[in-house]
C-alpha cells in the first residue's frame, strides 16, 4: 500500500497546484471508501482504504470520488474527515450496473445525502471551470433519481445545487467538442490500485 499511497499523493499534489489549468479534481477506483451499505463499509479492508484515501483526499481538495463495488448508489454530502463541509469531496457510488444489488442498508448517516439500491446508470457532465453535473437515471424506465451540479466557490468550497426537474436533460446528450473540455478535468484513476 506504501508505493500507491506515493503515487496519488504525488499525482493529487500535481493535480491540485494546477487548478487554474484543471479546477476540476475527480478521483476513481473500484472499492468506495466511504458508504453506508451492510455489504462492505464496515469489513477491515473497507476501514483501510477510507484511512489510505479519505485523508489524501482532504488535503488535496478532490471534487468528486466515484467508485463501484457494492452494488447500489449512494451520494454523499461534501465531506472532510467524516465531517459535512462545503469544501469537502462529494463520494459517489455508482455501482447499479448488472449485477445483483446489495439492497441491506446500515441506518442512514446524516453525510449520506442520497441512496438507493436499483439499477441504473449515470451521466458526468462538466459544464465548465465552475460547474460540474451529475445524474443518476433508473435502469427500468431511464427516470431521474437523483440529480446534483457543484458549483465553485471561492477558495475551494462548493455550492450543491439539487436538480430533480427533466428539462435540462435535452441539452445533457449533445456532447461538448473536445476542445470544450481539454483542461478542465485532472482523473487519478484508483483502479490501478488493487486494494
Amino acid at each position: 500500500f506504501f508505493l500507491c499511497k506515493q503515487w496519488l499523493k504525488k499525482d493529487l499534489k500535481f493535480a491540485n497546484n494546477e487548478r487554474s489549468y484543471r479546477p476540476w479534481i475527480i478521483a476513481t477506483g473500484h472499492r468506495a471508501p466511504v458508504g453506508s451499505n451492510k455489504r462492505w463499509f464496515h469489513k477491515p479492508k473497507a476501514l483501510k482504504i477510507r484511512h489510505i484515501l479519505c485523508p489524501l483526499f482532504d488535503k488535496f481538495h478532490v471534487d468528486l470520488a466515484l467508485f463501484g463495488h457494492c452494488h447500489a448508489y449512494e451520494r454523499t454530502h461534501p465531506l472532510i474527515n467524516g465531517k459535512i463541509d462545503p469544501e469537502g469531496t462529494v463520494y459517489l457510488l455508482a455501482g447499479v450496473a448488472g449485477a445483483e444489488l446489495d439492497e441491506e442498508w446500515h441506518p442512514q448517516p446524516r453525510w449520506s445525502a442520497y441512496r438507493t439500491a436499483h439499477h441504473g446508470y449515470g451521466l458526468l457532465h462538466v459544464k465548465s471551470n465552475k460547474k460540474l453535473r451529475f445524474c443518476y437515471h433508473r435502469q427500468r424506465d431511464g427516470k431521474m433519481w437523483d440529480s446534483f451540479t457543484l458549483i465553485k466557490r471561492k477558495g475551494f468550497k462548493k455550492r450543491i445545487q439539487y436538480d430533480y426537474e427533466n428539462k435540462f436533460l435535452g441539452k445533457w446528450y449533445d456532447l461538448p467538442k473536445k476542445e470544450d473540455l481539454e483542461g478542465l478535468i485532472s482523473i487519478t484513476a484508483l483502479s490501478l490500485i488493487h486494494i
